[in-house]
């Protein structure tokens, strides 16, 4: 496999930013504030619980982003996760896992394996919808068009 670009740059070692937050923060929202965040309690993971869940996806398995964060929300018991540190923290872990895999680790956490609801790649992780899908094809999944720019997983559901 070649070794996949990072088209991110960052000061920081994604290996120093997998440890921060260190700790999940449940924020209790009292009033809606806005359609992804309802009233309640609502998470902030961590990229290393995000890490922790991702590692458990079987090959040949997938995950959802909504489901992921369904998970971390019933570990940490809130009422949901928020989508935007969920998603921060997903590519963080990504990052780091892609930074291993370049350096020669061979069991790294599988990031390729989470998915948008829909099906469809996530442009935000390392590599792009091109590296997923290079590293879902070689655990078999096949693909169909999503829009001019995305594929999605064909029968996606079979798989969750």
């Amino acid at each position: 496999m070649t070794k996949t670009p990072n088209k991110f740059t960052t000061k920081k070692p994604w290996a120093e930013k997998m440890k921060h937050p260190a700790q999940p923060v449940i924020e209790v929202l009292n009033e809606q504030k806005g359609p992804a965040y309802p009233a309640g309690r609502m998470l902030i993971g961590t990229p290393m619980a995000i890490d922790e869940i991702i590692k458990g996806i079987p090959k040949g398995e997938l995950m959802t982003a909504g489901k992921l964060r369904a998970i971390m929300a019933n570990k940490f018991n809130a009422d949901y996760a928020c989508p935007m540190t969920t998603g921060i923290f997903l590519r963080i872990a990504a990052e780091y896992a892609n930074e291993q895999m370049n350096s020669g680790v061979k069991n790294v956490t599988p990031f390729w394996r989470v998915i948008r609801d829909d099906g469809s790649l996530i442009d935000k992780l390392p590599g792009g919808i091109e590296h997923q899908a290079e590293l879902l094809a070689k655990e078999g999944f096949t693909f169909i068009p999503k829009g001019k720019t995305n594929l999605r997983i064909k029968n996606f559901e079979d798989f969750i």
